[in-house]
């Protein structure tokens, strides 16, 4: 097995002076800020609302977010040379990589999925060390299906908004059926 690497997704994130690749969720950040930082009741019904919105619209348009994964079998890191590795080098391993979604555990002991909606909130604290983008609905419905775990929480590190599974179904369903009506194309989630 393969495979390129590439700049933030192996190890402690190469140093690079581009700019963050999910720039264009700065609209979905802000809105996420806003709703969280409303006091009075009725704005903070409409700043959720905001937010449902741009995610929608986020979603519809393929956005992606940065996940961290697991190395399920500890196989990636022992066939990379992390002292010698560049950017866009190709690594050969002798076994194969399997990955899962990295999970977090709350104070309660329920596991949820975090959603990072850029570097900067990935940055906040320690994650698994394989960083891979990931569509936003691919990761809303993981978050729904998986058995274990209790939903999504959005920037877990920063000011975090916990979507647990009966939004997540609302939401998701809401949105299915509006990108039906507009013929918006939405594509299967891999059980995996």
């Amino acid at each position: 097995m393969s495979g390129a690497i590439k700049g933030d997704i192996i190890g402690n994130r190469f140093e690079s002076d581009k700019q963050d690749e999910y720039v264009d969720n700065a609209p979905l950040d802000a809105a996420l800020m806003l709703f969280l930082g409303e006091k009075d009741d009725k704005k903070r019904h409409e700043s959720f609302i905001t937010f449902l919105n741009i995610l929608a619209k986020r979603i519809s348009e393929g956005a992606m977010v940065p996940m961290p994964f697991v190395d399920v079998n500890n196989t990636l890191m022992e066939g990379l040379d992390i002292e010698h590795a560049k950017v866009g080098d190709t690594v050969q391993l002798q076994e194969e990589v399997r990955l899962r979604m990295d999970t977090m555990m709350d104070g309660a002991g329920n596991l949820w999925l975090p959603m990072f909606l850029n570097n900067r909130e990935l940055s906040k604290g320690q994650t698994a060390n394989v960083i891979m983008p990931v569509a936003i609905l691919d990761v809303l419905k993981y978050g729904l299906k998986g058995s274990d775990l209790k939903g999504v929480v959005v920037n877990p590190f920063g000011r975090p908004f916990i979507m647990p599974k009966d939004l997540l179904e609302t939401f998701i369903e809401d949105y299915e059926a509006w990108a039906e009506k507009n013929g918006i194309e939405i594509p299967d989630v891999q059980e995996g």
